[in-house]
């Protein structure tokens, strides 16, 4: 009776000791596609120019985090559980360090773009009182008007030069602002950032990324069926794109909580099919083994 007894706590600790163990690994999980997603918005804001030592230190913390969530634990039992949690705690931790990064990097690339525009602004203000002194120049002699006219051109130059910076950074910055929005659960305000950029900056780089990222929102605001909409944008209108099989998993999830269970079952087995080494693919595996 007693060693019935001692091997009944032995399974009741291996049971705590696996659970604890997926519950590391999942918060793992989540640390790890945040930290990729702050990544993808620091480098899309031009991060890696603007702020290239936090940029590098967050892809370096983001290659060691997953590292270590793919490591294989090892020995016995209880000490392959024990590794195993340790590892996922490990990269969990790491890969909070790589979203530091990256959102620090995001916020000094937004910095220098305010501090452009602010630089925008002096520089339009001294052309206005320039040339309210040239219209009085009655009082100035004509050597102080040539001097005025040269200082009036040298500055209209450089206003043109910061124009055409603050043009190249404008989508970039609004980007940027999508991501603290969505970050900071306010996603109406995100959607609506989003929408605005990709109707002012229709054929920006990361326009893709913003129809995408109008979905997540949708989603998280538990519209399913514009969020369903969204993505099936992504997958028409960037057919080839980078977020094609992100998208087409998460079709998948808006399906599933619209009721559409035949549908949602479709989507994660196309993700598979047309996409089988994405991270999206393993997660729309997941999903499969847990449908019914």
């Amino acid at each position: 009776m007693k060693i019935f007894h001692i091997e009944y706590i032995s399974i009741l600790l291996v049971f705590l000791h696996a659970g604890c163990a997926s519950q590391k690994a999942e918060i793992a999980k989540t640390n790890l596609m945040e930290a990729e997603t702050a990544i993808n918005y620091a480098k899309l804001a031009g991060a890696q120019s603007a702020a290239p030592s936090n940029f590098a230190k967050a892809e370096q913390y983001y290659k060691q985090a997953e590292d270590a969530f793919q490591k294989e634990a090892r020995g016995r039992l209880f000490e392959y559980l024990n590794e195993s949690e340790a590892l996922k705690v490990k990269s969990a931790d790491i890969a909070l360090n790589a979203k530091k990064e990256a959102a620090t990097a995001i916020s000094e690339t937004k910095k220098q773009y305010d501090q452009l525009i602010n630089q925008n602004e002096v520089l339009q203000k001294e052309l206005q009182n320039l040339n309210a002194q040239l219209k009085s120049q009655k009082e100035l002699s004509q050597g102080e008007i040539e001097k005025l006219k040269s200082t009036i051109q040298m500055l209209q130059e450089k206003l043109e030069n910061y124009n055409q910076l603050a043009d190249a950074v404008k989508p970039k910055a609004l980007y940027t602002e999508a991501f603290y929005l969505f970050h900071g659960r306010k996603y109406e305000a995100s959607r609506k950032k989003l929408q605005r950029l990709l109707e002012m900056f229709p054929d920006a780089d990361f326009s893709e990324n913003a129809q995408y990222w109008i979905g997540e929102n949708y989603f998280m605001q538990k519209k399913y069926k514009e969020a369903c909409e969204a993505f099936e944008t992504v997958l028409i209108k960037y057919k080839k794109g980078k977020k094609s099989a992100d998208s087409l998993f998460k079709l998948g999830r808006c399906y599933y909580r619209l009721g559409k269970y035949e549908k949602s079952k479709q989507s994660w087995q196309a993700v598979i099919k047309r996409y089988p080494g994405s991270r999206a693919a393993a997660r729309a595996r997941e999903f499969l083994s847990k449908f019914h």
